[in-house]
């Protein structure tokens, strides 16, 4: 069996065997039990991954994840110095989004994905630094940031803990740590189950808590100074196209729909499943 991230426990059992996750026995952390190599990976991430695998077409809906960026960026900015917060790290930039949002509050920025047509758009349209790797091997030689985030990025990562003592090493002193992703330990996750939207290896690999993403960060060098659940935006295409195509299979359906007037739109949802972390170094 997998050594939990968080506590370093080597035992656990499956939680849900048909779909491959287990639960630590010490911790309760949930994790996905298939050792993903970089090849298999790579190709989870390709081009298909947001247009038509996880997203219907991820630009088309830029003006809602715009949106969410938006949502972020509030909560975070209350927290930065400017006068000391001065570079600024988006692990898993994917389309540069985000970047573009905050660039004026920042000396400088970076990007980094292993999506190669994502870091390809962030250079040439957006004329950014994106840099298409896997962040831990990645040398940064004496490079020093003072604020990385994590959006929805770090339930997709095969070590987390790796990913967080490299950040670490990478930060300068007083640096910020903002991460977003699914609660596993909320209402909804509990009452839904193996059905709760957010359970879908091998994209999603680790399921935190509060609870355990606040000990993940403890014990990687990191102290939490603020978590709490948050909401989100969606397009109510892109939420038909993944009800329809992606979890029911019925795409047919979706095709017959996809371009009715009345599925346009966005809206604002907290289902409270989402935890937004903060973290300072320590």
């Amino acid at each position: 069996m997998k050594k939990c991230i968080v506590c370093g426990n080597k035992k656990s059992k499956f939680l849900y065997r048909n779909i491959g996750l287990l639960k630590c026995s010490n911790c309760s952390h949930i994790f996905y039990s298939d050792n993903l190599c970089i090849k298999k990976l790579n190709k989870l991430y390709g081009k298909n991954y947001f247009y038509g695998d996880e997203f219907r077409n991820y630009l088309a809906d830029k003006k809602v994840w715009q949106k969410n960026f938006k949502l972020r960026w509030q909560a975070l900015r209350k927290f930065l110095d400017f006068k000391k917060h001065q570079r600024l790290l988006k692990i898993g930039c994917a389309y540069g989004l985000f970047l573009d949002l905050v660039k004026d509050n920042f000396n400088e920025i970076l990007g980094i994905d292993i999506s190669s047509p994502a870091v390809k758009y962030v250079k040439q349209k957006l004329g950014f630094k994106a840099i298409r790797s896997n962040f831990v091997p990645r040398n940064f030689s004496k490079k020093r940031f003072d604020v990385v985030c994590f959006w929805d990025t770090i339930e997709h990562l095969k070590r987390p803990d790796l990913y967080l003592r490299k950040v670490r090493k990478s930060m300068n002193k007083g640096a910020l740590l903002a991460i977003t992703t699914g609660d596993i330990g909320s209402l909804v996750a509990r009452i839904r189950g193996k059905k709760w939207r957010l359970i879908h290896p091998p994209t999603h690999l680790h399921y935190f808590s509060k609870k355990t993403i606040t000990k993940l960060l403890n014990k990687n060098g990191f102290r939490v100074i603020y978590c709490r659940s948050c909401g989100y935006y969606r397009s109510l295409h892109h939420m038909i196209y993944i009800i329809l195509s992606i979890r029911s299979n019925k795409k047919h359906w979706y095709n017959y729909i996809k371009n009715s007037k009345l599925i346009k739109g966005n809206f604002y949802l907290n289902l409270h499943d989402i935890i937004y972390v903060i973290a300072k170094k320590i």
